[in-house]
């Protein structure tokens, strides 16, 4: 008798641990249409920020990554279109902005410091974009966009 109410739990319990837990699988991207690729210069004509370009992450966040052991790590994107690299510490991201102004598909294209890029892609999570202006049908993009981290002791 026992065994007959064994083998229907244990199914039970297979199945269960075999399907994703939705708490970590993310929708999919909202796209009304085809992703335009662009360069970081051009993102303000699609997309504004709508969260703040400077970030505060105390270090105490990253400990594994060890790249200082107390004070704050301030990140924020570069938006001069210059396209050259900071010259002290960076990431950068390629990502797609999709039409509801979130980010999705992250890509770390180049970097200072391999350390720091769990550190940017902690920022740009936190990033939230809104429709231009000249962008009406929140046409979805593809940018990299490089983050410049400082430290503040």
């Amino acid at each position: 008798m026992h065994r007959s109410l064994l083998y229907p739990l244990a199914a039970l319990l297979l199945a269960a641990c075999s399907s994703p837990d939705q708490r970590y699988v993310s929708a999919p991207p909202t796209l009304n249409g085809e992703p335009v690729v662009i360069e970081e210069s051009e993102l303000s004509r699609y997309w504004l920020g709508q969260t703040p370009d400077v970030f505060t992450i105390p270090t105490k966040m990253f400990p594994k990554e060890k790249i200082m052991t107390s004070g704050r790590v301030i990140i924020r994107p570069l938006l001069d279109g210059a396209g050259q690299r900071p010259a002290g510490n960076y990431v950068v991201i390629r990502h797609l902005i999709d039409s509801k102004g979130v980010a999705y598909n992250p890509e770390f294209i180049d970097s200072s410091d391999k350390r720091l890029e769990w550190v940017a892609l902690s920022m740009l999570s936190k990033r939230h974009y809104q429709a231009a202006k000249d962008n009406p049908r929140a046409t979805p993009v593809i940018v990299d966009t490089c983050f410049e981290i400082l430290y503040d002791e």
